[in-house]
């Protein structure tokens, strides 16, 4: 290929190129690929460890991975090795696996120890200081981060319209990739910072806030709307689980209810049945909600996301009934 010619190898092309290998089943060649050429990209040291692991476990071999996660931990990167993960099954028996996992947990709560919830503020390209907007604001899936969120939630008019705000949680799960969990105070506060931060920078209409998620971040955008953590007007969610709580409560009198939902979940999506429970509670507390199923669709964003995005929006802020 011409454009693997010296240093000119943007490492979007290089990691396309890696994902076309694999896509076709040619794991030694994507091998290989990366590397001849890894080390053009040092500042992505870890996401490539990360793909090496992968390309090793499609070709069994198991063994080498324990070198690179030793390499990995000795640079201070930490992966989530935990036993009940069924990618992790073969290792379990491998020489210096437990010391791995032990070093890994050590890491890990480290990083949870100085790690704080961040945010990303995207204002309408026509924003006047002063003026009130309505507030968009999202939550990433799990395993996810900024540079993966911002792909999704995209739409001119909520763009022109919206103070939108991409979340990035404090909750690793391995070093560059981040998770949510429904019930978690420290969240709580961490989101209720960022609120008062945006309120003093910006004019919000408290009326029209949204939060919106996919998967963990669906599941925690419900879920902290119900326990009023901040004020929400409504929430759009993407192949939400259940709030914790909310799987054995059977009491509902505590859950704010003067809000509107709107739920997507795909036909193949391994969260349904959450997403049946979750109707039946918004239907016992009088919860406006619409709820979708997409077929053919499984735990994933949707394709043309930006309809469901107005969809959702229109759910939302339309006041008729």
């Amino acid at each position: 290929n011409m454009w693997v010619i010296g240093q000119e190898l943007s490492y979007n092309r290089f990691n396309q190129h890696i994902n076309q290998l694999e896509s076709e089943g040619d794991y030694q060649r994507a091998m290989d690929y990366l590397c001849a050429y890894r080390d053009n990209f040092p500042n992505q040291w870890f996401m490539l460890s990360k793909e090496e692991i992968f390309l090793n476990e499609k070709m069994m071999k198991y063994e080498q991975n324990i070198a690179i996660y030793r390499e990995g931990q000795r640079q201070g990167y930490f992966y989530f090795l935990h036993p009940a993960i069924p990618r992790y099954q073969p290792y379990l028996t491998l020489e210096g696996w437990e010391e791995l996992m032990a070093s890994d947990r050590e890491l890990h709560r480290k990083a949870l120890e100085k790690s704080i919830t961040k945010y990303q503020v995207d204002l309408p390209p026509e924003f006047v200081a002063g003026e009130v907007y309505p507030l968009f604001i999202v939550f990433h899936g799990g395993n996810s981060n900024f540079e993966k969120v911002r792909k999704h939630w995209n739409d001119p008019e909520l763009e022109s319209k919206f103070i939108k705000v991409y979340l990035q949680s404090y909750r690793h799960f391995d070093s560059e990739a981040y998770t949510w969990r429904s019930g978690d105070q420290r969240a709580d506060s961490e989101i209720k910072r960022v609120y008062s931060e945006l309120q003093q920078h910006y004019r919000i209409d408290s009326n029209k806030i949204i939060v919106a998620g996919m998967s963990a971040g669906a599941t925690y955008a419900i879920d902290m709307a119900l326990r009023d953590v901040i004020p929400v007007t409504g929430f759009i969610v993407f192949c939400p689980g259940i709030p914790y709580k909310l799987k054995s409560d059977t009491a509902y009198g505590h859950l704010k209810s003067d809000m509107r939902g709107y739920l997507l979940g795909g036909e193949h999506d391994y969260y349904l049945d959450h997403q049946q429970k979750l109707t039946h509670i918004f239907d016992a507390i009088g919860l406006d909600y619409k709820y979708s199923i997409v077929e053919g669709m499984s735990h994933q964003y949707p394709e043309n996301e930006s309809i469901y995005i107005k969809e959702g929006i229109k759910h939302i802020l339309n006041d008729e009934k």
